[in-house]
């Protein structure tokens, strides 16, 4: 959902989910799964909304580890 905070501005709430995969020298692979909520602000340009800025706020949980992963 979006909330209008001003004639060219406006805020989102999301929950994002991000997935990563490595494959390892010997075969196996190694992923990492990361949840969060982020908020998103939106900015009007000219006829068109764009995305100004990103904020993760709330950490969710993780599968995996991120430091063999990444």
């Amino acid at each position: 959902s979006f909330t209008r905070t001003g004639e060219s501005e406006a805020k989102g709430d999301w929950q994002i989910r991000a997935c990563h995969e490595k494959k390892m020298k010997d075969g196996t692979v190694s992923v990492w799964d990361s949840m969060a909520h982020v908020e998103h602000t939106y900015v009007k340009a000219g006829n068109q909304w764009k995305l100004q800025r990103w904020r993760p706020h709330t950490f969710l949980g993780d599968i995996g580890s991120w430091a063999e992963t990444i």
